[in-house]
């Protein structure tokens, strides 16, 4: 690519998700940021906007000045269960009691604030299950293996859970599934949505949420009570790695990137389609 064309990039990815997108210059992820070139430095402070720079990098770009997508705060907000039901509280969400622990003297209180069953989480809400309390043995055996950050939680006698997916201040898709508070839920298939001002108040509030806390992307999660529209918050988390839309398979960062490019002024709006096959990647040597 001769510089004069490099002069002209907008969007410069880390992660190799869009490399076959001509919009698109991939650097590709690398141990830190000092083995990229000064040029390639260059690029990333000077783009439109870094695509997907990963948890280990999004922080530094942002304090150097670079727009992020996702934010480094959308990268904690997905993966940090604490974090999220931080944010719940200050936003008054509403949720059911719930407490983020440190250390064994919270740990002996939690018998004199919760009733039994509750729910016990670690803090990683993409790996760390959920587990059901049901007795105080449970607990102290439970408690004993837990580190710090923790979580309990009451348990509701849920029915339903809704979740709703926003990239870029769009609802993207929903689904919804039956659930008893704790296992996987039994899903009906997401359903495209792809509004930006979306009439239903469910959606709506999912999108206040990430519009208020500047999430760029997420997966917002209900809880439903079985006859009540009430819903209550129970997280946040990564959204799929893909979904079925008009019969075809469309990948989750071309879905992110298409709502982006939406959400930004003075860029030609394009429907949503797959990319063209046998497109090269962009590379600073092509």
């Amino acid at each position: 690519m001769a510089d004069d064309n490099l002069q002209q990039v907008s969007f410069v990815a880390l992660a190799p998700f869009l490399r076959d997108d001509s919009r698109v210059l991939t650097l590709g992820v690398r141990p830190t940021l000092g083995d990229y070139s000064t040029e390639e430095r260059r690029l990333l402070r000077e783009a439109r906007c870094v695509l997907f720079p990963t948890v280990r990098f999004a922080d530094v770009l942002e304090a150097g000045g670079c727009r992020c997508f996702p934010s480094a705060a959308t990268y904690r907000y997905q993966r940090w269960r604490p974090q999220q039901w931080i944010l719940a509280a200050f936003l008054n969400l509403p949720r059911v009691q719930a407490r983020v622990g440190y250390g064994k003297k919270v740990k002996r209180d939690v018998p004199l604030r919760f009733s039994l069953p509750f729910r016990v989480a670690g803090p990683h809400s993409h790996k760390d299950p959920v587990v059901l309390v049901k007795s105080w043995r449970e607990w102290h055996a439970a408690a004993a293996s837990l580190k710090d950050p923790w979580m309990v939680m009451d348990w509701a006698p849920y029915r339903w859970r809704d979740e709703v997916w926003v990239a870029c201040s769009m609802v993207v898709a929903r689904r919804t599934g039956i659930w008893n508070g704790v296992d996987e839920p039994l899903w009906l298939p997401w359903v495209a949505v792809f509004q930006t001002d979306p009439e239903e108040e469910l959606l709506r509030f999912s999108l206040k949420v990430c519009q208020t806390a500047h999430i760029d992307e997420a997966v917002v999660c209900w809880g439903r009570l079985d006859g009540s529209p009430k819903v209550f918050f129970e997280g946040l988390q990564r959204p799929p790695p893909f979904m079925q839309h008009k019969g075809e398979r469309r990948d989750r960062h071309r879905i992110a990137f298409w709502a982006l490019l939406q959400s930004m002024p003075h860029v030609f709006k394009t429907p949503f389609l797959r990319p063209r096959r046998g497109v090269v990647r962009r590379t600073l040597t092509s």
